[in-house]
């Protein structure tokens, strides 16, 4: 469970871009525009999580072996790395526009949900790591994959390429 939290927080950073760090000053940029840039950004990030996703695959038993997980939950990893990284864009958005209720609801239903759902599965799944793995990533699979189509559907545009170079400017440095 240590080792599949300790990867997928390395590479969630890496793989994702840290794109997530460029809303709060897209903000002032993009104001006007902010569902086109989240929507933009969103996407690229996927797509780097997905190209990602191939390269280990075409490297599996190394992969494998660095990693000491299975293909089948380095894939359950990247699936999580998606949607927890439209969870992270969504909440960055919220702190940015100063919805602090929004943020602490959300945060308040994942802490309780996760945890409701780690002592259920614990409970009744034979693999015990496994059952925690899937209370801990479960709700944010779920609550991020609402809110990548949510992100998705406020945008009349997904990819501008503008939007992509400025978010890079700012994230891949950090």
């Amino acid at each position: 469970m240590n080792n599949f939290q300790s990867w997928a927080s390395i590479l969630t950073i890496m793989l994702s871009l840290n794109l997530y760090s460029s809303v709060v000053r897209a903000k002032i940029d993009y104001d006007e525009n902010m569902d086109e840039y989240m929507s933009s950004i969103l996407t690229l990030s996927t797509i780097s999580v997905v190209i990602f996703y191939f390269v280990f695959l075409l490297l599996q038993s190394n992969i494998e072996k660095i990693m000491g997980m299975n293909i089948k939950l380095i894939s359950y990893m990247f699936v999580y790395i998606i949607f927890s990284n439209a969870f992270e864009f969504t909440q960055t958005r919220h702190k940015a526009f100063l919805k602090y209720k929004e943020f602490t609801i959300i945060s308040f239903i994942m802490a309780i949900t996760s945890a409701i759902l780690s002592i259920l599965l614990v409970n009744f799944m034979e693999k015990k790591y496994f059952a925690r793995i899937l209370g801990l990533t479960l709700p944010t699979i779920i609550i991020g994959l609402l809110m990548y189509i949510r992100t998705i559907n406020r945008a009349k545009k997904c990819l501008q390429v503008k939007y992509w170079k400025y978010a890079l400017e700012l994230s891949i440095p950090l």
